[in-house]
This record gives structure tokens, C-alpha cells and sequence, in this order.
């Protein structure tokens, strides 16, 4: 009967009816693809779609509730009862107002059996959305109890098509903004990498891959994220699905770059340290090698560092290495690399550099070291020694190169230059260096040293007064070492005061030995700049003085002209703390400090002492000879005593003696002897004779009984 009713008309309908839900349904499928959900008004066009069949072709009712009751079913599945039931009702009323309308008998048994089954598919349906609610809700507290961000792409476009809601709290960025195409939301430097290793996963056979970029935030933060990537593929291999878990990992990456930089930098400073030293420099060296070019390395040493540590403090100390840090990174070029190898060691490395290049960037280190650091109300005179490497003539590697900075940078320290470039002998002076620098202390203890005694004349009287004390090192290996071998590595190792002390006690108590046996002289020794720092010396001294029962101007203690003008404050205080004891303070290498006579009358000092590079040159050089004589008179002036040190001739003492010195020293009169001889010296030893110095004695010391 109801094929009847329907007629010829219903394939036609029929085929309208599919072209409707093919467009129809193409239409969904594009939303659910492109957006991850079916619109809201999806029910109500379908139930309106049914009623409208029903009124451009009555005849087709009975099919119409039957795609009816299959779409409530689907509705009831997909969607709340309330939209799904409200959509029903809208075709159980919209079919019988139709085909009243066009007159057209109503089915009422099948139009009761389709409002029939709504209220029981509604009670199935709601149980279904019920359980699937509950399971949704697992799910969806799941994914939002992750502290990550979890997205769906399509591998073929690149595009996301889901991404959770974490995506606001994590990145500060709507789930809308990473649905976007192009990946805007990726840090610019990053997208290309990030593009290159997803389609290196697509295209790959793994089924997952990484990838770490950084996500530009709405407030233009940068976090760092590192994204799971799970790649579904069909039989063939093809993927065909995206799923990625993105987490924050801005902490992670900023803990790395901590400890990255405190393994590379100097914690202090922050210079790089020699870790990151050595490496950039093994670049380098390897590029310089393609390029065929000169790099340079410079190591710098600072001048009483030590000393500052010990006297002022760690805390001072540090402060000192900071101000000299920074002055280091605001002077010197910036294609230089600076470094802090440890201790007061630093390093510079110039690439290229040529030969002239190296020198003038040690020089610039000179002059920006040359002002003053005050630090807490006090005033710090910084200064180093350079020494300098070039690749490839002094080395291949860091360490050749280092090995030999430093070899020349002791040089420097030794000749008191500002910088000195490595040679070829270095390699084995380092390793003499290293090896006394190791003994030092075991042959303080063990008595190696050796206190020599180089005696003075007085001049008009021509009798032995007193005698420089002048160490020695019994060197079991390389025999008697002069001071130019060892005295600078006690100050680099910190031992000068604990030598500066034993010289000390040898002298006082060689004074008291001496008038045991009938000779009063004074003996002089001398100090180092970095004695200055020692607090504990004067006290020191006075007990010493004390113990061996002699009186302090038996003793002078001697100071270069240039480690004075170094420091005159400093000088200054210490002098003064000495010369309360009674002794002498004398002036070494005068001439070559290039004082001036306000700063002299500033100095608590008693004499001062021509250099030996003067009185050599005053017979043959007219200006040597104005010299010795303005410093003669300089000192007279002064009421100073005035000493010539280094006279080798008899011709030399007549014409000190002429010009008005008081005192001299120097190998025509003696060369250092060892303390057990000079005994016998001073009883037996023609010093000069009658007739040879035109009327200066040849007398032995005044006894004193």
C-alpha cells in the first residue's frame, strides 16, 4: 500500500534526498576536521530537513520517519536529550501540520510508533551520555591535570586540529591562537627547525620524534618547550595522524644554562674561567690554522697581590680582582677574549694578532691598571706582569702556549718590565723555575740559605763600618744560586715573609757575634715591597732586638727607590713603623725611581744608596758623573747619609771619595762573603792600600775593647 502511495515519484525524491545528505554531511565532516566539533544548530537543520521533504513530497512520509527516527537516534548519541527531543518534537508536530495542510492522509500508526520510541530512546540515550559524560570527564581531568599541553595535527597540512586547554595557563595563549596555521606562536628563529624536524619525522619510519623550540608568549616571554610527537601511520607506512605532548621546560633549560655557566665562567669575576679559556682558544688556533694566521696569548700576573690577601683581607682581595676584572673587559678591544685562569691570574687571547698588535694590547693592560682602586677608603696600586705567546712561533695548543706566557711573564717579574715576549729558552727556565719554586720551602726549614756579607768603607777613614747582608742559595742540584734566581718565586709563593724573617734573625744575630769578638758594624738587609703588608714584622724586629741584646741602629733595613714610589703611602706607614725601633731606613737604587726631593722629605729615611749602574759609567760618562755628584749633594742637602754601591776600581773610590760620599761597596773592596770567613776578613784583609787611594786608609773596623 505504501509502495502504492508513493508512485513514480519517489526515486527522484529519493536521489534529492541523498544529494541533500551528502552535501550535508560533507559539510560536517570539514567542521569536524577543521574545528574538532559539529555545529550547534546541526540538529535542528536536520529535523527541518525531514519536515521539508515531507512537504515537497507527502508521499515520501514513511521514509521520512524512518530517517527521522535513525537521525533522533544519532542526535540522542551526539548530542543533549533537550536538543535531540527538541528537534523530535519539531517533526512529530511539523508532519502532521504538512500533510494536513496539502490534504494528504496521515499514517497515524506509524506517526505514534515513532513518538513512541522517543521517550525510550531518550531513557537509553541518557544513560549512554551519561556513562559517556562520566568517561569524558576522566578524560578531560586527565588531560587538564597535565602540566603539559596536548595537541591532534593532520601530518599531510602540518596543521593542528585540536590543542587542550593548557595552552592559556602554560604559554598565555588561546587554544584558537595554536590552531592558527603558520605556527606564528613559535619563536622566529625557531620555526624553521622546528619545521625541518617534523617533516623529517613524518617522512621518517619512527613513530616518534622530538623537538625543543621556544614558544613567543602573548607578553613576549620566551618559554622553552619540548615537544613528544607521536606519529600514526596506516598499513602502508604512511602517517596519517599527529599527536604531541608539549611541556615547559623554561626551568629545566635555565638550571642547565646556570650550571653551564658556572662551569665556564668565573664565579667571581665573571670572566670566563680556563675551562672556556682553553676551548675558545683551541678554536681559534684551529681557525688561525686554515687562515694561515698569528693569534696571541697573553698572561697576565698581578704585582703583590699576595700581600694585599694577607694584610687587608680576602674579602679586600676579591673586591680588588672584580675592579681589575672589569677594568680588564672596559679597556681591552673587544675581539680580545679575557679570562680568569685562578688566583691572580689572568689571560688574554688576540686573534689575529700580529707581533706589534700583542705589544700594544700589553700595554693598554699597563694603562688601565696604571690608576689607583679604592676600595673602602683605601687606595690600591694595581699592576701586573705580562708575558706573551704568539701561535704558531711559540706554540700549537693551549698548552704550549700558556707554558710559554707564563715563562715570559716571569721574566717580566724578574726585570720589572710591564711585558716580555716568550723565547726559545723559556721551555727549560720554566721548568728550573717550577722545580726551585717546589724546594723553597723545604730548604727555608732545612737551612740551605746562606746569609753573605758584602762589607762598606767609610770613605774618609777607609775603615770597614758595616756590611750588606746579601742570601745566598745552597742549591743541592745547581750549586750557589743568587737572589735574581729565587727571590721573586718566594714572593709569587708567598714564602717572603716567612724568608724576609729569617734573613732578619741571621743579621741581628750576626751583629751580636761580631761584637762578641770585639767589632761593632751595622748590618744591612733588605726588604721587599710585600713585606710592608706584614703587620707582625716590626713587632718582629724588636723582639729580635731584644732577644739578642742590640741596639737598633746596628741595623739598616734597605728598600728600592722604585718599590717605594710604587706605594708611597704605604712606604710611607711602614717606614715610619720601623724606624720607631731605632734602625736605619736606607734608600737602594736611588736614581732610578725617579723620586722627587718633596717626596724624599716625606720618607723617614736615613740614607740613600747611588745606583752601581751610575758609579760604572762616572769615569767614562760625564753625564753618569753629574749624576752621582746631584745625588751626593741631594742627600747632604738632606741630611741623609749617601752609599755608592758597585765600585769594582780604585779609581772609582778616589773619585767618590772626592765628590763627598760617605760610605761605599763593591767588589774592589770585597765581594759577598760567607758569614764562617768574614771574621778572618775583617782581621787580615787589606781593604785598599795607603798609597793606591791617595790617602785613604787601608784600616781594619774599630775594636771595641
Amino acid at each position: 500500500a505504501v509502495s502504492n502511495n508513493v508512485g513514480s515519484s519517489r526515486t527522484p525524491v529519493l536521489l534529492a534526498m541523498l544529494l541533500n545528505w551528502l552535501i550535508f554531511g560533507t559539510y560536517l565532516h570539514l567542521q569536524l576536521r577543521q574545528h574538532g566539533h559539529l555545529p550547534w544548530f546541526q540538529p535542528w537543520v536536520e529535523c527541518a530537513s525531514n519536515v521539508l521533504i515531507v512537504a515537497l513530497a507527502p508521499s515520501l512520509f514513511p521514509y521520512a520517519v524512518l530517517i527521522g527516527f535513525g537521525q533522533l537516534a544519532m542526535n540522542l548519541l551526539m548530542w543533549d536529550v533537550p536538543v535531540a527531543c527538541g528537534g523530535a518534537a519539531l517533526m512529530v508536530a511539523g508532519y502532521p501540520f504538512v500533510l494536513a495542510l496539502q490534504h494528504q492522509p496521515i499514517d497515524s500508526g506509524m506517526l505514534l510508533l515513532f513518538g513512541a520510541m522517543v521517550p525510550g530512546l531518550g531513557i537509553v540515550s541518557s544513560r549512554v551520555q551519561e556513562l559517556e559524560t562520566r568517561a569524558r570527564g576522566q578524560y578531560e581531568d586527565l588531560i587538564v591535570g597535565l602540566d603539559a599541553v596536548v595537541w591532534e595535527g593532520d601530518p599531510q597540512t602540518g596543521q593542528m586540529i585540536f590543542v587542550s586547554p593548557q595552552a592559556r595557563d602554560l604559554f598565555d595563549l588561546r587554544p584558537e591562537t595554536l590552531l592558527q596555521p603558520g605556527e606564528l606562536w613559535v619563536h622566529p628563529e625557531d620555526r624553521e627547525r622546528v619545521r625541518s624536524a617534523r617533516e623529517a619525522g613524518i617522512n621518517g619510519t619512527d613513530t616518534r620524534f622530538f623537538v625543543d623550540f621556544r614558544v613567543k608568549a602573548a607578553d613576549d616571554r620566551e618559554i622553552h618547550v619540548r615537544d613528544s610527537v607521536r606519529i600514526a601511520r596506516d598499513p602502508s607506512g604512511r602517517a596519517v595522524r599527529l599527536r604531541g605532548v608539549m611541556v615547559d621546560v623554561t626551568r629545566q633549560r635555565e638550571a642547565e644554562q646556570t650550571i653551564r655557566h658556572q662551569a665556564e665562567y668565573d664565579a667571581l669575576t665573571g670572566l670566563p674561567n680556563r675551562t672556556l679559556f682553553n676551548d675558545a682558544l683551541t678554536t681559534r688556533i684551529a681557525e688561525a690554522k686554515l687562515k694561515d694566521e698569528t693569534l696571541a696569548v697573553l698572561l697576565l700576573d698581578l704585582n703583590g697581590f699576595k700581600e694585599v690577601n694577607d694584610t687587608l683581607g680576602h674579602a679586600v682581595g676579591d673586591q680588588l680582582l672584580q675592579a681589575i676584572a672589569g677594568r680588564l673587559a672596559a679597556y681591552l678591544p673587544k675581539q680580545s677574549t679575557v679570562a680568569r685562569l685562578g688566583g691572580d691570574e689572568f689571560a688574554v687571547m688576540l686573534a689575529p694578532a700580529s707581533p706589534r698588535a700583542a705589544a700594544t694590547l700589553a700595554e693598554t693592560v699597563a694603562a688601565c691598571l696604571q690608576p689607583p682602586i679604592t676600595i673602602d677608603t683605601m687606595t690600591i696600586q694595581a699592576g701586573a706582569s705580562t708575558g706573551i705567546a704568539l701561535f704558531p712561533a711559540d706554540g700549537d695548543s693551549p698548552a704550549a702556549l700558556l707554558r710559554r706566557a707564563d715563562a715570559a711573564m716571569y721574566e717580566a717579574k724578574q726585570g720589572g718590565r710591564s711585558h716580555v715576549f716568550a723565547t726559545p729558552d723559556d721551555d727549560q727556565a720554566n721548568v728550573r723555575r717550577l722545580q726551585l719554586l717546589g724546594e723553597l720551602r723545604s730548604s727555608i726549614a732545612t737551612g740551605d740559605f746562606r746569609l753573605y756579607h758584602q762589607p762598606k768603607i767609610d770613605l774618609k777613614t777607609g775603615r770597614v763600618v758595616g756590611t750588606e747582608g746579601l742570601i745566598r742559595w745552597h742549591h743541592r742540584q745547581y750549586g750557589l744560586l743568587s737572589p735574581s734566581e729565587f727571590v721573586e718565586l718566594t714572593e709569587l709563593s708567598g714564602l717572603i715573609q716567612p724568608l724576609t724573617r729569617w734573613i732578619l734573625e741571621q743579621g741581628v744575630r750576626q751583629v751580636r757575634t761580631w761584637r762578641n769578638e770585639g767589632f761593632e758594624l751595622n748590618v744591612a738587609m733588605n726588604l721587599s715591597v710585600r713585606n710592608f703588608f706584614d703587620q707582625g714584622l716590626p713587632a718582629y724586629i724588636a723582639a729580635l732586638l731584644t732577644e739578642h741584646d742590640v741596639s737598633g741602629d746596628q741595623i739598616t733595613l734597605e728598600i728600592t727607590e722604585s718599590e717605594v714610589m710604587a706605594d708611597r703611602a704605604l712606604a710611607r706607614s711602614a717606614l715610619s713603623a720601623f724606624r720607631s725601633l731605632g734602625v736605619k731606613i736606607s734608600i737602594d737604587d736611588f736614581g732610578t725611581g725617579f723620586s722627587s726631593l718633596s717626596q724624599l722629605q716625606q720618607l723617614p729615611i736615613d740614607e740613600i744608596k747611588v745606583d752601581s749602574s751610575f758609579v760604572a759609567g762616572m769615569l767614562q760618562n760625564n753625564q753618569d758623573a753629574v749624576i752621582v755628584r746631584s745625588i751626593i749633594e741631594l742627600g747632604h742637602n738632606l741630611g741623609l747619609s749617601v752609599v755608592a754601591e758597585g765600585a769594582e776600581t780604585l779609581e772609582q773610590l778616589a773619585a767618590l771619595r772626592k765628590l763627598g760620599a760617605d760610605r761605599a761597596q763593591g767588589y774592589v773592596i770585597s765581594r759577598p762573603i760567607p758569614p764562617d770567613d768574614f771574621t778572618s776578613w775583617l782581621r787580615s784583609k787589606v781593604v785598599v792600600s795607603q798609597a793606591e787611594s791617595g790617602g785613604l786608609g787601608a784600616r781594619e773596623p774599630a775594636p771595641t775593647r
